[in-house]
């Protein structure tokens, strides 16, 4: 089975720009699932990534987080973090930091992990 379908990178949302940089992964990962070209861009040392492609990965972890999610108004952050690392064969803290992180500059995006709680919010 595909990691990444025909229908699932039209729904994404990608620019022909973004794709272009992404294509080797893309095309890697739906070859074998157990390469780990996305892991690279989970990593701690994620400032030598070109914007283009950080706008790419955001919209893919959006989209398979929200793929998680479902019909729900809300969700486990860890679970929907479990889901998209297995999917990318990636680091799961990379993936949750990266979440984190869209949720301060996102409002479409609300993250409540503190005092025991575990929700992510996609509208």
């Amino acid at each position: 089975m595909k990691t990444f379908k025909k229908i699932d990178l039209q729904r994404i949302g990608l620019t022909d720009t973004e794709y272009f940089m992404l294509e080797q992964e893309i095309e890697s990962l739906n070859k074998d699932k157990n390469s780990d070209v996305f892991s690279v861009y989970f990593l701690d040392c994620y400032y030598f990534v070109n914007e283009d492609v950080k706008h790419a990965i955001e919209k893919i972890v959006f989209y398979f987080a929200k793929q998680y999610q479902g019909n729900y108004t809300q969700c486990s952050l860890r679970g929907a973090c479990s889901y998209i690392s297995q999917r990318l064969n990636c680091n799961l803290k990379g993936i949750m930091r990266l979440l984190k992180g869209m949720s301060y500059n996102n409002t479409d995006i609300y993250i409540a992990d503190t005092f025991g709680l575990d929700i992510l919010g996609i509208k």
